[in-house]
């Protein structure tokens, strides 16, 4: 007597999911905006609802709120990044009226900046906010790269803030803020890259 024998194959499980409608559409308008307006990278949550509720190269059309933005950058790992809280047009506002929101909203989210662009220095404010922020998550770094090497040069005065570079027989060292994925790649391409050194007095 013969038995057929039936072989069943358990389906390996998915480790990936696909991307939602709304997720595609901002994940989408990050990486269109960094490759055609990088001088407008990183993005603020209105040009990023801006950017996806476009009418133009937009198919299908969305109207997605600022709210329903954040959410999915939060499904999509990114709702940790670092933000800051703006506060623009504070000179429609009476000093007492001022006062009384800087006192509100600070107790709500640390760090807001409160700015006014009809004022002189009234954007001051944001201008030492963003440098803090760029200075925290690119530290000052020593770079050593072969004098000869334009290329990796280039990268590093596009990429980073040079604060200022000598030579050491044929090697280049360049004191620059530079952010860990420069870094990576620096290191990548064959340079040293020294983190964290301080800044001399």
């Amino acid at each position: 007597m013969s038995t057929d024998a039936t072989t069943f194959v358990a389906e390996a499980p998915r480790r990936w999911q696909p991307l939602s409608l709304r997720q595609r559409r901002v994940f989408g308008v990050l990486v269109e905006k960094a490759k055609t307006t990088p001088d407008v990278y990183p993005m603020t949550i209105n040009g990023l609802v801006a950017g996806c509720n476009q009418k133009s190269n937009r198919e299908p059309q969305m109207n997605l709120s600022p709210e329903e933005v954040e959410q999915v950058l939060e499904e999509l790992g990114v709702g940790d990044r670092p933000r800051l809280l703006v506060f623009n047009k504070i000179d429609l506002l009476g000093e007492e009226d001022l006062l009384a929101l800087q006192e509100r909203i600070g107790r709500l989210a640390k760090g807001a900046v409160f700015v006014s662009a009809v004022h002189e220095g009234g954007s001051e404010p944001l201008r030492r906010a963003l440098g803090a922020a760029i200075r925290s998550r690119r530290p000052l770094t020593e770079i050593r790269l072969s004098a000869g090497d334009g290329k990796l040069l280039a990268e590093i005065h596009r990429g980073g803030e040079v604060v200022d570079q000598r030579t050491d027989g044929d090697m280049l060292v360049i004191r620059a803020r530079v952010d860990d994925a420069l870094a990576g790649r620096l290191r990548h391409a064959g340079a040293q890259v020294i983190a964290g050194i301080k800044t001399p007095v």
